[in-house]
């Protein structure tokens, strides 16, 4: 027996080590052009990975004929096969198959609530009574016999009494548990309950309808995009009618998914997902729901007003070169809502998870009622969003990238319906830039002569035919003596696919006016296929007469870098549960309560979208730089310094942190890709502003610092300085004002281990006096930090807008004094140079790090253009960058909850998952180390006792 464990322990061992070799090996998804049997497949697989260490091909959730392949391989050759695919013509692209959406998560605590009060018959909502689907569908024999309807989810519980078993026809799971598509969390059998269930208490809203319920997160809430993607190809092959997505998030770059949303809703389905539960940030829209072919949903509360959790718009893809799409679509009931219980009765839950399938069972309904009408009405994705868009209810004191259309109305769909004649339509029909409770915020963007130009994107349906192209566009006003007053540029998109296209429209002013007036007119676009009954859309255009040049200002967007395709750090460390800054910088969505401050101030405020050389500074009174990420030109450099020293430009600058240590501590390895992720830059640019400030004298450091300023001004207290950068270099006769309240050294912080990081930021003996954080200098003012503009830092309310307002006094009033404002100001006799903090010099951006992230870029074939203002007032296209190599993963060490708690009833955590390949690591290691501990003993015993360690052992003795 001894013998044998001795060579078992080895064996072990060599097991154990063995497996090591596994976090080193990537799951790998084959995007081919067309569906190829499996045979085929298989072998251009194996053709590519020729050399590579370790492939093996993976064929769960996959059929014998289709457009995907997953496999297995070696990390390393993941380029090389990458390369080898150019040549390949059956291949369209490889990919990481990584997690890429996620479910919403209720913590325990409120799972328990909520179970509480819904056996106290807590006064939840019942959408088919709320909606009156009863009156306006059952009587009419519209109960969703013989419509389709797909559900992607975690399953559902077949043998529950809430569904019929005719109702469920198909039932398919992708994720290879046990038993088969079984839902072990809930979520999915909610969703169906409110599309199709039977039972009395909690009511379907088309309980005749066929379900096929795919099965694409496990009861861990883990899914891969190839789980998806053959679930797709599987709803096709169905021909289903109406596909619910209950799912989110961030990455809207996933090429192959994003790709195959649009291969769908061109076969006929109509696609509704929900639009996020990030909300009330601006900005937070979570991919499929804010792709233009998709029905995107937000949540409307029991009291009709936009809910809290619900994401907002405008869709962040053609930021910041142009400007977003109107997201979500349109609202509907999406909180308290009752519904299947998994394991019960009936429960109610609240999310935009909740509105998605209401808004399907309403489609549902509309589709049959379509059926029975005489004749038939086709459905498809173009006139289905019309039928419920169009006849929304708009909620007042809501603006359009909040509610969209409106909140649904599913009597006045049907009524609708009933008269609906095919056409071509523009998304919104109507939009009244003079209108604040609507239009936010174009209406704080006037038309006045040499103004930046407006740009909306506007969203085109197509119901007559999948595929189409906009001939031409007319802009005609109502009073032919302004016809001449606006300059309109349209720039369509390529083609209208699929039932859906974009329109960006450039407003700027011709000539200078004396009065205000308000401009009425109709845009029409003349498509192909209805060339005689051409989209219209009605715009009411405030044209005002030029502000003077000191109420002028111009922010600058075309520096700000979004997430993806690019890692951008968070600009306030303290915050460890959320490594990247994925909702990005622009002053309609995170910057939203800043850009209104400076409105209700009396400012006009422009964005700038195209480089600094292409505007007019003597036209400006200051140029607003908040929180930069990319590079400034020598040209730029240039142009900017003789602005502010030739034409009194004045320049306010919002810095960041930037320490290359910190960066390189805040990389991590990514799980999916198996790869380490680098920070492209710091909280901001640094390097890059360094070089703009070096004609001045003005410099930031290296220094990182972190806490609150409670003393500083004597109009403001309890500002956070989040993470910002100190004042190293600054020149004689300029202001220095330096905190009043001891400040973290985050250096510091980040030397100590990672899981003691965060009671350092709050408790920490490293604490800092006088830090010199903001100056003032001529026709400069800078400050180290952006925490205190942005939103999404300040859910307290805790902004530095009394500081922003003092440096634009200082910029564009001479007679201005800082003393006036802040305590601590020191007025500089010589140039300052704090010899402790060293200048950051060079590029800020890593060049390895920008090439690395566009690797396999490639054009987008659908929504391929972003709109583009330059010099002269001219929309150009320009090609989107469309694949990051990068795919989304929520952090590990993330508690339940911890993401976002904004509202008292409804928490949203993230997507949760057990990391098992850490522990595939440190489970053998620790059981290597343990047997090895353990032979070492024994051949020290067995040496001691003069006995062999391998050999004929110690023979059995008697007693």
């Amino acid at each position: 027996l001894n013998d044998i464990m001795s060579y078992v322990s080895v064996l072990v061992m060599a097991v154990v080590m063995s497996s090591l070799a596994n976090p080193d090996e990537v799951r790998i998804l084959l995007q081919f052009m067309k569906r190829e049997p499996r045979e085929t497949r298989t072998a251009a697989a194996a053709k590519l990975s020729v050399g590579c260490a370790t492939f093996r091909n993976v064929d769960e959730a996959t059929s014998d004929v289709s457009d995907i392949h997953v496999g297995i391989i070696d990390n390393n050759c993941f380029d090389q096969m990458k390369q080898l695919s150019m040549s390949e013509p059956t291949v369209k692209g490889i990919f990481r198959d990584g997690v890429v959406r996620h479910l919403e998560q209720w913590s325990g605590a409120e799972r328990k609530e909520f179970q509480h009060r819904s056996s106290m018959h807590f006064s939840g909502t019942d959408a088919t009574k709320t909606l009156q689907i009863e009156e306006t569908f059952w009587k009419r024999n519209a109960r969703g016999g013989g419509v389709k309807v797909a559900i992607f989810d975690t399953g559902i519980v077949k043998k529950h009494a809430h569904f019929k078993r005719a109702t469920i026809k198909t039932c398919v799971d992708y994720t290879n548990t046990k038993p088969s598509c079984e839902d072990g969390f809930g979520h999915g059998s909610y969703v169906a309950g409110i599309i199709a269930a039977t039972d009395s208490k909690c009511k379907g809203m088309a309980p005749d309808a066929e379900l096929h319920i795919f099965k694409v997160f496990t009861d861990k809430q883990e899914s891969f995009t190839s789980w998806f993607l053959e679930a797709f190809n599987h709803a096709m092959d169905l021909d289903v009618d109406v596909l619910n997505l209950s799912i989110g998030g961030p990455d809207y770059l996933d090429q192959p998914f994003t790709d195959k949303v649009r291969e769908v809703s061109a076969s006929g389905i109509t696609i509704i997902s929900a639009i996020g539960n990030d909300g009330p940030l601006y900005g937070t829209l979570n991919n499929p729901g804010d792709q233009i072919d998709v029905i995107g949903v937000g949540a409307v509360s029991q009291s009709y007003k936009v809910a809290t959790f619900s994401s907002r718009g405008m869709t962040t893809w053609e930021l910041p070169q142009g400007y977003g799409r109107m997201k979500p679509d349109l609202l509907s009931l999406g909180e308290s809502v009752y519904s299947t219980q998994h394991d019960g009765d009936c429960k109610v839950l609240s999310g935009t998870s909740v509105a998605s399938p209401v808004v399907a069972g309403a489609v549902t309904a509309l589709v049959s009622l379509a059926k029975t009408l005489t004749p038939p009405v086709a459905c498809n994705p173009a006139l289905l969003k019309q039928l419920i868009t169009h006849t929304a209810v708009p909620l007042r004191s809501s603006s359009m990238y909040e509610q969209g259309s409106g909140v649904m109305s599913a009597r006045k769909a049907a009524d609708y319906l009933l008269k609906y004649e095919v056409h071509a339509s523009i998304h919104p029909p109507r939009l009244n830039l003079s209108d604040c409770s609507y239009a936010w915020p174009h209406c704080k963007m006037p038309i006045y002569f040499t103004g930046q130009p407006v740009v909306l994107n506007l969203t085109i349906l197509n119901p007559r035919s999948v595929s189409s192209r906009i001939e031409r566009t007319t802009w005609t006003t109502t009073m032919a003596s302004q016809q001449d007053l606006l300059n309109i540029e349209v720039e369509p998109c390529d083609v209208v696919w699929p039932w859906s296209g974009w329109i960006g429209v450039s407003v700027t002013s011709t000539k200078d006016i004396s009065k205000n007036v308000l401009v009425e007119g109709v845009l029409r676009c003349f498509l192909t296929d209805s060339l005689d009954t051409p989209a219209e859309v009605e715009l009411v255009i405030p044209v005002i007469a030029t502000p003077p040049k000191s109420k002028r200002l111009l922010w600058d967007v075309y520096h700000n870098i979004q997430y993806p395709p690019f890692y951008i750090a968070r600009d306030d460390l303290s915050v460890m549960g959320d490594a990247l800054d994925w909702n990005g910088d622009h002053p309609h969505t995170n910057f939203r309560d800043a850009y209104n401050f400076l409105i209700n101030n009396g400012y006009y405020v422009e964005l700038l979208s195209s480089d600094s050389t292409t505007f007019d500074g003597s036209l400006y009174g200051a140029l607003l730089l908040i929180d930069v990420e990319d590079e400034f030109t020598e040209a730029e450099v240039q142009k900017l310094t003789d602005d502010v020293s030739r034409h009194n430009l004045g320049l306010i600058v919002f810095a960041d942190w930037y320490n290359s240590g910190i960066m390189k501590k805040s990389s991590f390895r990514d799980d999916n890709t198996r790869e380490v992720w680098h920070p492209l830059v710091g909280g901001c640019n640094i390097p890059s502003l360094n070089r703009l400030l070096a004609p001045f004298g003005i410099a930031f450091g290296n220094a990182v610092y972190h806490g609150h300023l409670t003393s500083l001004s004597s109009k403001q207290t309890g500002i956070l300085f989040g993470s910002g950068s100190a004042i190293a270099q600054f020149p004689a006769g300029g202001t220095v004002i330096r905190s009043t309240d001891p400040l973290t050294d985050v250096e510091k912080v980040f030397a100590a281990p990672a899981k003691s990081r965060s009671k350092l930021f709050t408790h920490s003996a490293h604490g800092v006096h006088g830090v010199p954080i903001m100056g003032f200098y001529k026709k400069v003012a800078v400050y180290g930090d952006t925490s205190c503009l942005d939103t999404s830092h300040n859910m307290l309310g805790r902004f530095c807008f009394n500081f922003l307002k003092a440096m634009l006094d200082f910029v564009v009033n001479e007679n201005y004094q800082v003393a006036s404002d802040f305590v601590g100001h020191e007025l500089l006799q010589k140039p300052f140079l704090d010899a402790k903090n060293e200048v950051v010099a060079g590029v800020g951006l890593t060049q390895r790090n920008v090439s690395h992230s566009l690797d396999g870029v490639a054009d987008r074939r659908g929504h391929d253009h972003l709109l583009k203002p330059v010099q002269g007032n001219v929309v150009r296209p320009v090609k989107a960058v469309t694949q990051s190599p990068y795919r989304w993963r929520w952090d590990h060490n993330m508690a339940p909850g911890e993401f976002i708690a904004r509202d008292p009833i409804v928490i949203v955590t993230p997507l949760r998952h057990f990391d098992y390949r850490k522990m595939q690591i440190l489970l053998p290691m620790g059981l290597s180390l343990f047997i090895a501990l353990l032979m070492l003993f024994k051949a020290v015993r067995m040496y001691i006792k003069k006995k062999p360690i391998f050999g004929e052992g110690r023979r059995r003795r008697l007693p």
